[in-house]
């Protein structure tokens, strides 16, 4: 303990450096306002409400909004009717691709892959021994892409579950070019995750 704390004595201003450079990152709340950009597949539409007197509430990822249609629409409800229509979304496309990316992935035999989604604050996905691939629901605010190179990833760990040589081979045997969709993750992956 005396090490750690005689380290960060040593670079007190290193480490304040790196504490504002996040305090910066930090974005702000959403609000869940008319007009507001939200994510969706990689590109930001505008929220529009529809307030609704009899039919149930509903959210629609139209080609130009995001429209939600609600009795009620104040923020928290707002907020978490988009998040179920971000998980209904996610429900579907994310069985898809993992399906699709299961027929070329030669090694996980003919036993089944469970898909598992969550919301997650700082990890896109899992796998685990069980065989069940865990992606966060927050993807499906970024490109399709990276959705692909997400799940190539955790089936790649169906075969190696560490991230040592062999399975950055596998990864490049079956996802080349991994690394743009990684960085752009990198670089954007706060903005997904915004609520």
């Amino acid at each position: 303990m005396r090490r750690v704390r005689d380290t960060l004595r040593c670079n007190l201003t290193r480490v304040e450096r790196f504490v504002q450079r996040l305090r910066a990152m930090r974005l702000p709340a959403l609000t869940y306002h008319e007009g507001e950009l939200h994510w969706f597949s990689g590109r930001q539409y505008p929220l529009v409400f529809r307030p609704q007197s009899q039919s149930a509430a509903r959210v629609r990822f139209e080609p130009d909004r995001i429209s939600i249609e609600s009795e009620h629409l104040d923020r928290d409800r707002l907020r978490r009717l988009l998040q179920s229509g971000y998980r209904q979304q996610a429900k579907e496309r994310f069985r898809q691709r993992l399906d699709r990316l299961l027929e070329r992935a030669w090694w996980t035999g003919a036993q089944p892959v469970h898909l598992a989604l969550r919301r997650m604050r700082r990890t896109w996905g899992t796998c685990s021994k069980q065989r069940v691939v865990r992606l966060n629901t927050h993807l499906i605010k970024a490109p399709a892409h990276c959705l692909d190179y997400i799940i190539s990833h955790e089936l790649c760990h169906l075969q190696e579950m560490h991230h040592g040589p062999a399975f950055h081979r596998l990864m490049d045997a079956f996802a080349p070019g991994w690394q743009a969709p990684h960085a752009l993750l990198r670089r954007q992956g706060r903005l997904y995750l915004q609520e």
